[in-house]
């Protein structure tokens, strides 16, 4: 359930609740805690007015999510980041973003991932994207697939060529590189430090 109120034309806040999870990972589970147990969020968006010259239509996000761990009986934060920004160049758009994560079940650990992107739109078709993150895990997150050891470090650049070829229909070309920054080889069974990935994508929206 999520609430939205719009305090002023640039700001926007938003407040939720939502089912929760239990040690076994299921959803609003009568045991071992009751059913009644919720998570919380909540978020405002901040949006750079037309005064503000060429950043207006930038905004900032800042977000909030506490519920239970489903690694135990703790409870653990999530706090979130963002933002997208206009630029004098037509078309260009950068975004920036950073998730944190606090859960004490998993030795005290936390975890945070950090990205910085850009858009451009060269033709009414054609956008090109190019995406840079890093992410530090907290002992929750699998980077290199299941059964595999887990970098504690992580690094991540991905490529993007869209192209829009009727309406609702979209194409898309990516190509993503995953690095290791822990120095040990986690990819491909074990043995390597970086792993690549081609794909093509054919998309319609409905």
């Amino acid at each position: 359930m999520l609430a939205t109120y719009q305090v002023v034309d640039f700001l926007t806040l938003n407040v939720g609740v939502a089912n929760t999870a239990d040690t076994s990972g299921a959803i609003n589970a009568r045991s071992p805690r009751a059913e009644s147990k919720k998570a919380y969020l909540a978020s405002v968006a901040i949006t750079a007015p037309e005064s503000t010259g060429v950043l207006a239509g930038s905004a900032l996000y800042l977000g909030i999510l506490h519920g239970d761990s489903s690694f135990g009986s703790e409870t653990e934060d999530h706090l979130y980041a963002g933002a997208t920004i206009a630029t004098p160049v037509e078309g260009l758009r950068l975004g920036a973003s950073f998730d944190y994560v606090d859960d004490p079940v998993v030795g005290g650990k936390d975890g945070y991932a950090a990205g910085l992107y850009a858009s451009f739109k060269a033709t009414d078709k054609l956008g090109l994207h190019l995406r840079a993150e890093y992410a530090k895990d907290a002992g929750l997150v699998a980077y290199a697939g299941p059964g595999a050891a887990n970098p504690s470090k992580v690094g991540a650049v991905t490529a993007t060529v869209q192209y829009d070829l009727w309406e609702n229909v979209i194409s898309r070309l990516e190509a993503r590189w995953d690095h290791s920054l822990s120095g040990s080889g986690v990819y491909g069974g074990g043995g390597h430090k970086n792993d690549y990935l081609l794909a093509a994508n054919l998309i319609y929206k409905f």
